[in-house]
């Protein structure tokens, strides 16, 4: 193979019938499409992920102070287990009623 024919063989492999086809685009060849793409797609996340929490926020809202009482409720329960010769249930029953 000569010279010309490499660079008519090089051509065709991104045409079809002598018009260029994406199909080839690489990331090295393509940077700045590649980069592109990448900050729109981390930035669709953001916006998917941010719309996400910002619909279920009293949810996680009252998760979060479900589990916050429950932890202050059984560090009192603990407290009157150590106080009272009750097991754990029947000292957690006490605080409740005793709220």
């Amino acid at each position: 193979m000569n010279q010309p024919e490499q660079v008519r063989q090089v051509e065709s492999d991104n045409t079809i019938h002598g018009r260029p086809h994406a199909g080839n685009i690489s990331p090295q060849r393509h940077p700045f499409a590649t980069r592109a793409l990448m900050v729109v797609g981390m930035a669709a996340t953001v916006v998917v992920v941010s719309l996400f929490l910002w619909a279920v926020i009293d949810v996680l809202l009252l998760t979060f102070a479900g589990i916050l009482f429950a932890i202050f409720l059984r560090s009192l329960s603990e407290g009157v287990c150590a106080y009272t010769p009750l097991t754990e249930g029947w000292a957690l029953a006490a605080v409740v009623l005793g709220l």
